[in-house]
């Protein structure tokens, strides 16, 4: 059986394996740290394997994968899964066309009903340049409102206006002049936000104030419920982001608002306190902590065709919520190193698994005289390739029922006849073949 045509789920499929194993084979810490990376027990790895062999066909689990997210975090649960397993297989599924719009820092404010936001004082959206309104102004006008806004600020914040991770961020200090804003508004070259810097609450800005902390918060909208699946806080260690990939460091919030036992790096390096103030992580309670949960769940209500939603969340010096980005699907692996299960809980897990890993999602292959999407449990026929003037239609293809043949599949054939089976559904144009339409006789 050959792959003739990488259409754009296998192509989700070959990169869901390979992100899947550069993590496994990234993750320093998990060789040497043997006091929390102690092996899977037998039962460990039966119950992931209970979990994940009738996924069997859409990806292939390294078990590995668990293992990493079950010591760091010191909570087993068989359905963690990689990140290349939600971002180029469920992915397909979860982002809804509107998704685009919604991620925007330009359209933020303007997308979700009162919902605090940081303060824009330009934009560049698709080439154009805009003011605080939307309304259309010209570079130069662009660079006199920054000017005239560094006036009141210390300091401005220039990024990416769909970019995340902490790329691309700038900052722009009172007394700048005009040539290097300029320069530094051309370097983006298109599609970025100048915003009023956002500084956080004291409960926050304690362990660390050289950057913007912030919660990465995750919700899930499934089958008409909002289900708050949890959230990490996260905290810089040097420089001005807070981002893991930044060397930033990341500790899990419970709902009561106290902080987990430990921070992690994105290698996994246990972190007790933090390195740079030594406050310690167990124990430590976010005042008002459940207005960060409120605010993310109506942010999710107003967008709920997001079915997987990550949100990066600030709690700014006057106590409030303030929404910094927003992530669908978002990344699984600083949930799942704090123990929060990307999909609420395994029973979730599995519900949403079935639903598409085994429904929906195909590979493209050949064999023999045909092009075929297998599924699951079935195929379904594409394109028939041979030459014959009678096609008989087998029951079977790669040991997996024929259940459908799709429009236009005999299109340029030289079939006068089919043959098939009385079981095997077919869509309106599949015998058409030119003007004149296929003789099909079922049995």
């Amino acid at each position: 059986m050959d792959i003739v045509n990488i259409d754009g789920r296998v192509l989700r499929q070959h990169r869901a394996f390979a992100r899947n194993e550069w993590f496994v084979n990234n993750f320093h810490a998990a060789k040497t740290n043997r006091e929390i990376y102690y092996p899977l027990s037998s039962n460990e790895k039966n119950e992931i394997a209970d979990f994940w062999d009738s996924y069997g066909f859409a990806i292939k689990n390294n078990e590995k994968i668990q293992w990493i997210f079950s010591r760091a975090s010191g909570i087993f649960d068989p359905s963690y899964m990689g990140f290349g397993t939600q971002f180029f297989l469920l992915n397909t599924f979860w982002n809804h066309y509107s998704y685009t719009y919604c991620r925007s820092k330009i359209n933020m404010p303007f997308v979700f009903c009162g919902i605090k936001c940081p303060t824009t004082i330009v934009c560049n959206n698709y080439g154009f340049y805009q003011d605080a309104h939307r309304d259309m102004i010209s570079l130069d006008q662009a660079v006199s409102l920054t000017q005239a806004a560094l006036k009141e600020e210390p300091e401005l914040l220039v990024k990416p206006s769909q970019e995340g991770e902490g790329i691309g961020i700038n900052f722009i200090k009172t007394g700048t002049d005009r040539e290097t804003i300029k320069k530094l508004f051309l370097s983006y070259s298109k599609d970025f936000i100048v915003q009023k810097v956002v500084k956080n609450h004291k409960s926050i800005s304690d362990f660390y104030s050289g950057s913007l902390n912030t919660f990465r918060v995750s919700s899930l909208s499934w089958r008409g419920v909002l289900y708050y699946n949890g959230e990490v806080l996260r905290i810089g260690q040097a420089g001005r982001v807070d981002n893991a990939a930044r060397g930033g460091i990341f500790v899990r919030v419970n709902q009561d608002g106290t902080l987990g036992k430990y921070a992690l790096n994105e290698h996994g390096n246990v972190f007790y306190e933090h390195p740079v103030s030594k406050i310690k992580f167990e124990g430590y309670k976010i005042p008002d902590f459940q207005k960060v949960i409120d605010f993310s769940q109506k942010i999710h209500g107003q967008i709920p065709q997001q079915r997987i939603l990550s949100l990066d969340i600030a709690l700014d010096d006057s106590g409030d919520p303030i929404l910094i980005e927003t992530n669908s699907p978002g990344g699984t692996e600083l949930l799942q190193l704090s123990g929060i299960n990307a999909y609420h809980n395994r029973i979730l897990a599995k519900e949403i698994f079935d639903e598409y890993l085994k429904k929906k999602f195909f590979v493209l292959n050949r064999f023999g005289d045909y092009t075929f999407r297998e599924f699951d449990d079935h195929v379904s026929i594409v394109k028939y390739n041979g030459s014959k003037l009678l096609c008989e239609i087998p029951e079977m293809l790669a040991g997996k029922p024929i259940l459908k043949i799709y429009d236009n599949a005999f299109q340029g054939t030289m079939v006068k006849m089919v043959v098939m089976n009385s079981k095997i559904v077919s869509e309106p144009h599949a015998f058409d073949n030119g003007n004149k339409r296929i003789v099909v006789e079922s049995i």
